[in-house]
């Protein structure tokens, strides 16, 4: 003989404040001498691990039956909002009740998160610029190609976004053509740092200026003050102010750190270098 031709198939549950003349009428009617009380929870599942049991998982009914498997079976008890103590009952006729107390927190319920929209700067490429690429991006990482960094969209610390452009071990070099002499106050280009993916911030930063896309001009050197073994994701922008500077061709050479510097867990394998928008304010 088994334990499960022992065990009461229709489990019915009362909670703490079910009144007294309630649970009798109950008991008398189903003939059953316990009732198994769940205080400030309830039941939303049983299971017993057995991958061949047809058994329902669910009880809309509000009874709820399981055989035991290898002597086990699972209860699956939700909470409230309210703290206390979650008591728990389970009787079966021929075997000891078990009994079962969870202390439960007070917790407020998750915040809905809206779904991720991208950061947006000035979209160059909708007032007609153009980018000459010196270097090619890596075909995994190109993001929106051409247009990719002068689209608007700004990335954030996840570098499978679709908005960042990547470049493996190569510097990154590119002439940004704004396709008419504008009065320019700052430059900015932004890169990510991730290092488990071997995505590093550039060394420096070069930004050259012409009005002629011939003859350019150095105007600022930005080098970078991070550590390269800073854990984590996050993106740094690297800006040079121009104080009114005239300007159509915008030059940006930012170094690739090259390799993965000693102590990272793929040190000696190319670095990458990440970048996402070139802003010109």
């Amino acid at each position: 003989m088994l334990v499960q031709h022992w065990m009461t198939r229709d489990v019915v549950t009362v909670e703490a404040d079910t009144p007294f003349l309630e649970a009798r009428l109950i008991l008398k009617d189903k003939k059953i001498r316990h009732l198994p009380v769940v205080d400030r929870g309830k039941l939303i599942g049983v299971g017993n691990g057995d991958p061949s049991s047809h058994e329902s998982d669910k009880y809309l009914t509000g009874t709820w039956q399981r055989s035991l498997f290898n002597g086990k079976c699972q209860v699956i008890v939700q909470s409230t909002r309210e703290a206390g103590t979650i008591q728990f009952r389970a009787t079966s006729p021929g075997l000891k009740d078990g009994i079962a107390s969870i202390h439960a927190e007070a917790a407020e319920p998750r915040p809905y998160l809206k779904p991720f929209t991208p950061e947006t700067a000035n979209n160059l490429a909708r007032r007609g610029a153009k980018v000459q690429y010196k270097s090619a991006w890596d075909p995994r990482f190109a993001a929106a190609g051409a247009d990719a960094l002068i689209d608007g969209n700004l990335g954030g610390a996840d570098y499978q976004d679709g908005l960042w452009q990547g470049f493996e071990k190569n510097d990154f070099e590119a002439v940004v053509d704004l396709g008419r002499v504008l009065t320019a106050s700052q430059l900015r280009t932004d890169y990510l740092q991730d290092i488990e993916a071997r995505i590093f911030l550039p060394t420096s930063v070069e930004y050259a200026v012409s009005t002629d896309g011939k003859e350019f001009k150095v105007v600022a050197t930005v080098a970078n003050d991070m550590p390269a073994d800073k854990a984590g994701a996050f993106v740094k922008q690297f800006a040079a102010k121009l104080n009114g500077t005239q300007v159509r061709y915008i030059r940006v050479i930012a170094k690739n750190l090259g390799l993965c510097p000693p102590g990272h867990r793929q040190a000696g394998q190319p670095a990458r270098l990440f970048i996402d928008e070139i802003v010109v304010q």
